[in-house]
């Protein structure tokens, strides 16, 4: 990591086969980069459903181990860690969707990072190739944590074969609908209202599929993708797909097609498809087509490519409900005992890829409960990333600030204050009480940060709500659209909010694209005492800069000394600032 007294910065990649002093299946990285450990801390963030991304920060003088053993790469932790002193950082990375580890500890002055896959009763994967196994990455700058990780996620873009981002905003059905109150008819009047205000795609979320039954319940039939449920769909979901594009709007569609469910039929017809565990006498199926299999491997993505073939899609959202634990032991799949839960993380990688050399122009979205499984190597694989099932102001905004260090922010599926047909504490949001208020600009402010998607009612949206909406969509086409197909970088200007009133309460950042101007936002959350005053710096930015406010419609002229420009977030709860700095 350092030549003499000279730092090197950059972005490094090592494969986690390199034999480190403990196992086979770690690497060793030691971080000599940092004068004084006493004023060096260490970031990490925890992860379980509806609470992903939560910050942990400690001293470098305290030893950090964190895994997972989920068989999901954020169940548990993010797999990331952040070493820094408010000069010197260094960004820690494993790429990979299973179990992995990293661990930081102190030996004299140096910082050892040991990094690689979680094993299980000290069991590891054998006979591999180095290529088979993750990578793992690390970002140093010394000009401190916004340097390592626009760094990082420039790194990412140029290792990602799928090119410019098409960044198409979507409608899905899920959080206002789940499967039970889902139909035809439903979902055309919420697809006409999508196409009205601009959106590109609406996504049929789970509920089309499985016995011709509306009490069905979709998690219980995964795997039998070729049985819709004409109660819902009764003329198909090929007429579902046509009928929605006759109303000018791309149709998309959800499969969870690694899950096999219980009562699925493929089950009785392909006992050999299921992942089992095994200890001794007892086998336990782990509810996921083990691709170990090829044959299990070549039906699932047989699968998804019918729902291009068949009902011409234009998104799928490809869904994971699943802990594999250590994965599948069956020896009569091709893997060993030790190595089933990577050799099917592999296989779905090599998969994703074949599927978008076959279909480059389907966005594909990756969801496990939420963000359980989102990590870099994944995000190579995929078009955007869901971050949360939950995502109320506060929770979105924790996300969005937390990933967009490590991902791409164009690969960030952004929705925010989903209307939710069940309960949850936070999730209130209803088109009659906050659709015509300040509400919903706020929450559509938030979602233009990323990838641009909602789920709401539409069809309840007044002509006054479905005119903001349409607002938002024009705004994203017109100045973020852009930016995030070219690359945007994120700065953070504050610190990062977190759930139930804590973090951050008034919340900022800079999004800098080459070519463009840059845009800050600003968001005030509940439990904000006062104004803020924020400054940004960019040596970009000239003497005379004129601000232009989004959210006003206003324009003026700001003096600007060194580089330096000066905004402020108001204290009302549930505001947002879009301003354009214009050279």
């Amino acid at each position: 990591m350092t030549s003499g007294q000279e730092i090197s910065e950059g972005v490094f990649e090592y494969s986690v086969s390199e034999i480190g002093e403990i196992t086979p299946d770690s690497v060793d990285i030691d971080l000599d980069i940092f004068p004084d450990l006493s004023r060096t801390r260490i970031h990490y963030w925890k992860s379980d459903w509806g609470s992903e991304w939560a910050p942990v920060v400690v001293s470098a003088l305290e030893t950090v181990e964190i895994f997972t053993s989920a068989g999901r790469s954020s169940k548990g932790f993010h797999p990331f860690v952040i070493v820094e002193d408010g000069e010197i950082a260094a960004i820690v990375a494993i790429a990979f969707s299973g179990n992995w580890k990293i661990g930081v500890s102190k030996t004299g002055q140096t910082l050892r990072v040991n990094g690689g896959l979680s094993s299980f009763n000290n069991e590891v994967p054998r006979n591999l190739k180095p290529s088979d196994f993750p990578k793992a990455y690390v970002s140093i700058s010394t000009s401190g944590v916004h340097v390592a990780s626009r760094q990082l996620t420039s790194a990412m873009r140029k290792i990602s074969n799928r090119g410019p981002r098409k960044m198409k905003m979507e409608w899905n059905t899920w959080w206002p609908y789940e499967d039970v109150a889902i139909d035809q008819e439903t979902f055309l009047r919420n697809a006409k209202v999508a196409a009205s205000v601009g959106l590109d795609v609406a996504v049929m979320d789970a509920g089309w599929f499985g016995p011709s039954d509306k009490s069905t319940h979709w998690f219980n039939f995964r795997g039998d993708w070729g049985l819709v449920n004409s109660e819902r769909f009764p003329e198909g979901i090929e007429v579902l797909a046509e009928k929605t594009r006759e109303l000018g709007i791309e149709f998309g569609i959800w499969i969870e097609f690694e899950a096999l469910g219980e009562l699925a039929q493929l089950n009785i017809q392909e006992p050999s498809f299921m992942a089992q565990s095994i200890s001794g006498d007892q086998i336990k199926d782990l509810g996921y087509i083990c691709f170990g299999n090829p044959r299990a491997r070549d039906y699932a993505f047989k699968s998804l490519a019918h729902l291009v073939e068949a009902y011409g899609v234009t998104w799928i959202k490809i869904d994971f409900n699943v802990d594999p634990g250590a994965g599948c032991q069956r020896v009569d799949h091709g893997h060993d005992e030790h190595d089933g839960l990577l050799r099917h993380i592999n296989a779905l990688y090599e998969g994703l890829d074949e599927f978008h050399s076959r279909f480059p122009g389907v966005i594909v979205e990756a969801c496990s409960s939420g963000g359980l499984r989102w990590d870099l190597e994944l995000s190579q694989h995929v078009d955007v990333g869901f971050p949360s099932d939950t995502d109320w102001p506060e929770h979105a905004l924790s996300c969005f600030w937390a990933s967009s260090q490590f991902f791409p922010a164009e690969q960030l599926l952004v929705w925010c204050d989903s209307q939710w047909l069940g309960d949850h504490v936070h999730q209130n949001f209803t088109v009659a009480e906050l659709g015509d208020t300040d509400h919903l600009d706020f929450i559509l402010a938030i979602t233009l940060l990323g990838a641009f998607g909602l789920s709401q009612r539409l069809e309840d949206f007044s002509a006054k709500s479905q005119k903001k909406l349409a607002r938002y969509c024009s705004l994203y086409v017109e100045h973020f659209r852009p930016r995030h197909q070219i690359g945007m970088s994120v700065a953070h200007l504050t610190n990062q909010p977190e759930r139930e009133l804590a973090g951050e309460r008034q919340v900022a950042f800079a999004l800098e694209t080459p070519g463009f101007e840059s845009i800050v936002m600003g968001f005030t959350l509940p439990g904000a005492r006062g104004s803020k005053v924020l400054e940004y710096v960019s040596s970009h930015i000239k003497s005379t800069t004129r601000v232009r406010d989004l959210m006003k419609g206003e324009v003026s002229d700001v003096q600007v000394h060194e580089g330096k420009i000066i905004f402020e977030i108001g204290p009302i709860e549930n505001q947002a600032r879009i301003l354009i700095l214009e050279n």
